[in-house]
């Protein structure tokens, strides 16, 4: 697990949370237990594969604008949707440019990189609507939203574009969230 959204994937490829009472049927929740814990760690390495091909593939200008294409598709008639449309793109281009402060020289200009630009956008400059207009509201609605809601539809969308844009075959590659 290297972040939390990592570990968000592989418990959400589980299934299941693992509570168990202390009797006489315990030994066959602790056998399922088990498997649950297998298929995490099972989850765990399909994503990593799926993330080590995205760091491992340098994106064209043109892929990353079929990418942005089909995240953030041209709507027929409305110009506020154009508008809005236009500034998330510049926002995630321009994390995607920044590269995290190029904290990895590795990854600038790959998919992995995209992937990371999406999900830092989704996850703390996407607004979010909330209940009330203080801080700690605003925070509240973003995390749900991230985690829950549509940044989280987000992340999961932008994974599988990436991937079927750069190699089809990734997708099913090892066993993850987005092999179901």
């Amino acid at each position: 697990v290297v972040c939390a959204n990592t570990l968000a994937v592989a418990i959400r490829e589980s299934g299941m949370a693992i509570r168990i009472k202390h009797t006489t049927n315990a030994k066959v929740r602790m056998d399922a237990a088990v498997r649950v814990m297998g298929n995490v760690m099972d989850a765990a390495t399909g994503i990593k594969a799926k993330m080590e091909r995205l760091a491992s593939t340098k994106l064209t200008r043109e892929s990353v604008q079929h990418i942005f294409d089909r995240l953030f598709p041209v709507a027929a008639d409305e110009k506020a949707n154009q508008t809005r449309r236009n500034n998330t793109m510049v926002e995630v281009l321009g994390l995607y440019a920044n590269n995290d402060k190029n904290a990895f020289p590795s990854v600038q200009g790959t998919a992995y990189n995209l992937f990371n630009a999406v999900t830092e956008y989704a996850d703390h400059f996407r607004t979010a609507r909330g209940n009330g207009s203080k801080p700690e509201q605003v925070a509240a609605a973003r995390a749900e939203s991230a985690m829950f809601g549509s940044g989280e539809k987000l992340k999961t969308q932008a994974l599988t574009v990436i991937l079927e844009e750069i190699d089809p075959e990734t997708i099913n590659a090892g066993i993850g969230y987005l092999d179901k």
